[in-house]
C-alpha cells in the first residue's frame, strides 16, 4: 500500500516538474530523471498512437459512409431499371411517366432482393390506365413478336421427297428474306 502511495505522489510530481527548469531538473537524482523521461516519453507515444486512431477511426467511419452512400446509389439505379423494365412490359406510352410512379412500396433486402415492384407498376396501371398501350413481350419499340409467337414447325429432311425438302427451303428463305439469284440481277 505504501509502495502505491509512493508511485502515486512521484507521478504527480513528475507532472508538477515538467514544468521544471533546467537547472532544478540537474538537481534531482539520476534515477527520477530517467524514470520521468521514460514516463513522459511513454506519455507522449501514447497521446500519439491515440491521435493516429483517433484519425485512422474518422477515416474508416468516412469509407464505410461512402460505401453505404455507393450502395444505396447502386440500389436505387437497379430499383429504376427494373421498374423501367417492367413499366415498358405493362406497355406504358411514355417512359417519362414512369417517375409518377410510387417508389414507397419497393423494398430491397440484405441479399439485393427487389420487392413491390410488379405491384407499385400494377397499382399505376390501375389507376391511369390511359398512360398505358396494349403490353408489350419485348422492350424494343418495334414490338417484334417473340420466338414462341411463330411457327417453328419442325420438319425431318431425311423423311421428305427431294421435292417437299425444296418446298420447305424456299420457305424457310422466302421468310428470311432470301432471294434467289435471278432476283437479285
Amino acid at each position: 500500500m505504501n509502495k502505491l502511495t509512493n508511485e502515486i505522489n512521484e507521478t504527480k510530481r513528475m507532472d508538477e516538474t515538467s514544468l521544471l527548469s533546467t537547472e532544478d531538473v540537474v538537481n534531482l537524482p539520476d534515477r527520477e530523471i530517467k524514470w520521468r523521461a521514460k514516463y513522459k516519453m511513454t506519455k507522449e507515444a501514447l497521446e500519439t498512437t491515440k491521435l493516429e486512431a483517433e484519425r485512422e477511426n474518422k477515416q474508416l467511419l468516412e469509407s464505410i459512409n461512402r460505401s453505404r452512400q455507393e450502395k444505396s446509389n447502386m440500389e436505387q439505379q437497379l430499383v429504376d431499371a427494373k421498374l423501367e423494365t417492367m413499366a415498358v412490359a405493362a406497355g406504358i406510352t411514355d417512359l417519362d411517366l414512369i417517375k409518377l410512379i410510387d417508389k414507397s412500396s419497393i423494398k430491397t433486402d440484405e441479399q439485393g432482393n427487389i420487392t413491390g415492384i410488379k405491384e407499385a407498376v400494377d397499382f399505376f396501371k390501375k389507376s391511369k390506365p390511359y398512360f398505358f398501350g396494349s403490353e408489350k413481350r419485348t422492350s424494343s419499340s418495334t414490338n417484334i413478336p417473340t420466338i414462341q409467337e411463330t411457327s417453328s414447325k419442325v420438319f425431318d429432311a431425311f423423311s421428305m421427297t427431294p421435292q417437299e425438302f425444296k418446298e420447305e427451303m424456299n420457305k424457310i428463305k422466302n421468310k428470311r428474306g432470301y432471294f434467289s439469284k435471278k432476283y437479285m440481277n
